[in-house]
């Protein structure tokens, strides 16, 4: 970085942190749903229940700036808190900012849908009722029906299109259109024109002249975005499991649905995307519902979950067998079974995702005094999916079962786990239970979780835009500023810089719980590796682990073990 600019940060690192030292965070304000009508820009479908910010959110707010922000948002994660920051901000009804027009609209509903959220920026794009004459209105509802498989209505929808078909999007779709039409002249033109206006990326360029040429590129791809997702799967090319930390949410939510996609690669994409918040366990609950399993496969579940942990494919093995064990005399094999499909959960996402998917189930098992096997997979599954009854109900039998020396210690762990989220919830239920918790510190660094590729170079912009509007700092803006600088990471005088802008956002948007959700992600990680290590240690027979409840769930019938090529 030059001199010049260095001082000119360092000056502005000054300056704003001139207002961070007595920042005092507030909780949203209640807001009703907005009307839909044509300022598509102001549309939102969250209630304050569901973490709408502040209705006033844009007041103060610079088209401009916010259109920069908004190019720049990222669409993958690295933890659901910056999810459910990007959800909270664009899908929170209120005024847009003075200047919004529908470019501004687009960029706003396209952010939504390349994070995930394509159904409801379509469903917001459809509303506005003018798609063929706003080309960027447009872009978001051919973007869903382009991820839901049907290419052919995203082909039509850009072939109406009255105006501004030269964008990057359109040009790519377009692509895209006359190479699976056969129209091969048309295609290389356009291909032409996007790698003169040098639109593609490296990968891009792959696809798209594998596409073009009906060659097929060597090995397994992982795709980071939409048109690279679909492209792959037009050219039936195998998935890279390893790296869809990688991906776009909207890749996550689309291969999760695709019925004609490996079921080992769809289970995980469900997993990875209720995780992040994109998904219901409900929804993850018809997708596992909808595979089809040989019985042997189902009913020798017990088994694979001790062989194959790793596999994220027993997971639906292990929910299809505990729906069909709902009669009375499987009550507890089923609570069993239901503990051991959340004891071999290897990662936050996985665990997170099956604790939203039988957090219904476990709410209907039985706690017997003084013998809670699976009290802490069950009390931990109830704090990861928002159900506080299920959490205290969990926790107090853990902390009451006098059978295990380690139960007080563990209910004490997950009480300071709850406590990052609701300390009050935690203290009430510890009291109950004779515990004084002490709620864990959380430092500055913890907010801090890089996803973007050179983000760095993103700062100077960000704090332009944070001292720029003056007396009128508006609050979905500078959440924005906070997602981005959660998002990049640098490294000497940038990265006070970072910290500083971070912190003054964080001020401005009153979004401290942010914090919270950060480090009880990282707690929650280390609990979940400690299940699986004392798991793992736990005394075995034959080189099976035991358990409690060898002899019940165990003995699903009929128990076929599965052959060596399953």
């Amino acid at each position: 970085m030059k001199q010049g600019k260095t001082c000119w940060l360092m000056g502005a690192l000054f300056a704003l942190s001139c207002g961070v030292a007595l920042a005092q965070y507030t909780d949203p304000v209640e807001v009703e749903t907005s009307a839909f009508g044509q300022d598509t820009f102001g549309m939102g479908s969250l209630s304050a229940a569901d973490g709408a910010l502040p209705a006033d959110l844009w007041f103060g707010a610079q088209a401009e700036d916010l259109a920069f922000l908004l190019d720049h948002v990222p669409a993958r994660f690295s933890d659901p808190a910056q999810a459910d920051l990007l959800r909270r901000v664009l899908l929170t009804p209120g005024d847009g900012p003075q200047g919004a027009n529908s470019k501004l609209t687009g960029k706003k509903l396209m952010a939504l849908a390349q994070a995930g959220f394509y159904e409801q920026a379509s469903s917001f794009a459809e509303l506005s009722g003018r798609l063929s004459n706003e080309p960027e209105l447009a872009q978001s509802a051919a973007y869903a029906e382009m991820m839901r498989g049907d290419l052919n209505a995203a082909c039509r929808r850009g072939a109406n299109l009255q105006s501004g078909r030269n964008s990057a999007f359109w040009l790519k779709l377009r692509f895209m259109c006359y190479s699976l039409s056969g129209e091969t002249s048309a295609a290389d033109l356009t291909f032409g024109l996007l790698k003169e206006q040098e639109i593609l990326s490296d990968l891009d360029e792959v696809l798209f002249t594998a596409l073009a040429t009906g060659s097929k590129p060597k090995g397994n791809l992982s795709p980071k975005t939409g048109f690279q997702y679909v492209t792959i799967r037009q050219l039936q090319l195998p998935l890279d499991l390893d790296r869809f930390d990688e991906v776009d949410g909207a890749v996550l939510v689309a291969l999760s649905g695709e019925t004609s996609a490996p079921q080992q690669a769809r289970v995980y994409a469900a997993e990875r995307a209720v995780h992040f918040g994109f998904m219901s366990g409900q929804d993850l609950a018809g997708i596992f519902s909808s595979f089809e399993f040989p019985i042997d496969r189902i009913a020798s579940v017990k088994q694979l979950l001790i062989e194959q942990p790793e596999n994220h494919l027993v997971d639906a093995l292990a929910y299809q067998a505990i729906q069909q064990m709902m009669t009375i005399e499987f009550s507890f094999d089923r609570a069993a079974l239901a503990g051991e499909a959340l004891r071999v959960a290897d990662s936050l996402q996985r665990f997170s995702a099956l604790a939203r998917l039988y957090a219904p189930t476990i709410s209907q098992f039985e706690v017997v005094s003084n013998y809670a096997p699976y009290a802490t997979e069950f009390a931990l599954a109830g704090i990861l999916a928002g159900d506080d009854g299920l959490a205290a109900r969990w926790v107090t039998a853990l902390a009451m079962d006098t059978t295990k020396p380690e139960s007080l210690e563990a209910a004490v762990a997950l009480l300071q786990l709850w406590s990052l989220r609701d300390e009050n919830r935690a203290q009430v239920v510890g009291g109950y239970a004779g515990l004084t918790i002490t709620r864990p510190e959380i430092s500055m660094e913890t907010l801090n979780n890089p996803v973007l590729d050179g983000g760095s170079n993103l700062i100077p912009d960000l704090v332009r835009i944070s001292l720029s509007s003056g007396g009128q700092s508006s609050k979905g803006q500078a959440a924005l500023v906070t997602l981005l600088t959660s998002a990049i990471s640098a490294s000497g005088d940038l990265e006070s810089v970072r910290q500083i802008v971070q912190a003054n956002s964080l001020r401005v948007s009153a979004l401290g719980e942010l914090y919270n959700e950060r480090a009880f992600a990282k707690r929650a990680e280390s609990l979940i590796k400690g299940l699986r290590s004392t798991s793992s240690s736990a005394g075995t027979t034959n080189g099976q682990r035991s358990s409690p409840t060898a002899g019940s769930a165990a003995n699903i019938k009929p128990r076929v073990k599965p052959s060596p090529n399953e």
